[in-house]
């Protein structure tokens, strides 16, 4: 099911991790993935650590992910995952991803692996150890980590990858490329958005990871947008492309229901409203 067009890079993340979890601990964390037993559904805590989260004094990060997965030996296991999307060095991360370990370790009583996925474009931040020492008394804290800005020299495995989370990770590399170069922001996406339609996707997933790319891969020309899709359509016609101009339309439809409730808010008229967004009086008054 297709979300909200104004997304945060946080909430496209979680978007995904939840939909090819699967895909995504084979990707990440290959040795794990082998050993999880996919009979039993993987259990999403979300309420769990947002409760965690607020007591530790932090903010609600979207993109951080608890699950509960079943081992093959049939023993529980809980895998933390924090994304750290940001674009500079934060000297806190690794305390609060010991903090995490222990506030989830106490409440829950569970084995941990825990994951951090580094979207910045600081190449010399990737913690993975939190140490501690104080007069005898020491304590040292190891998770595993990916950066994605380590990636660049792996482009044309990750293409040739129908991994989703190879495309995502190119995705994300192309996004770091083209900051501020609309331009090559293009190409980028252009090219992501053909890579995607020659996978055997099914068409559902098509839809998410599409959605990926048009939410990072965002112009600041706005009428790049246009170029974008007519191009799309001047492909050779295939039922995937009309995924992709059917998207066009539902997501032009959900941009101007935010405008028209920024502008409702603001107190504009109804009509003035309708002027601008398209959208018809019933439809404004609903929101």
């Amino acid at each position: 099911m297709l979300g909200k067009y104004i997304l945060s890079k946080d909430q496209i993340w979680k978007r995904v991790i939840e939909k090819f979890f699967s895909k995504f601990t084979e990707f990440f964390l290959p040795e794990l993935h082998t050993n999880i037993d996919f009979k039993y559904k993987p259990k999403f805590l979300d309420n769990e650590l947002l409760k965690i989260s607020q007591k530790s004094g932090g903010k609600n990060r979207s993109s951080d992910k608890l699950v509960e997965i079943k081992l093959k030996d049939g023993t529980d296991r809980c895998i933390l995952v924090h994304i750290e999307v940001q674009d500079s060095k934060n000297d806190d991360f690794i305390f609060r991803m010991f903090q995490y370990h222990y506030r989830i370790l106490d409440k829950l009583n569970k084995e941990i692996v825990a994951l951090a996925i580094y979207t910045d474009s600081n190449l010399k931040f990737k913690p993975n150890e939190y140490h501690k020492e104080f007069y005898g008394t020491e304590i040292s804290y190891k998770f595993n980590i990916y950066k994605i800005l380590e990636q660049k020299d792996r482009k044309e495995d990750l293409k040739n990858s129908n991994n989703p989370f190879a495309l995502i990770i190119l995705s994300s590399l192309y996004y770091l490329e083209s900051k501020k170069n609309d331009d090559k922001r293009y190409n980028f996406k252009l090219e992501l958005t053909k890579l995607l339609l020659e996978k055997s996707y099914k068409r559902k997933d098509i839809y998410e990871l599409f959605e990926f790319i048009n939410v990072l891969m965002n112009f600041i020309d706005i009428d790049l947008e246009s170029k974008f899709y007519k191009e799309i359509n001047e492909m050779p016609r295939t039922k995937e492309k009309q995924l992709i101009s059917s998207f066009k339309k539902i997501a032009m439809k959900e941009k101007s229901t935010e405008i028209a409730k920024n502008l409702k808010n603001k107190g504009f008229s109804l009509i003035d409203i309708s002027e601008t967004t398209g959208l018809t009086k019933e439809e404004i008054e609903k929101l």
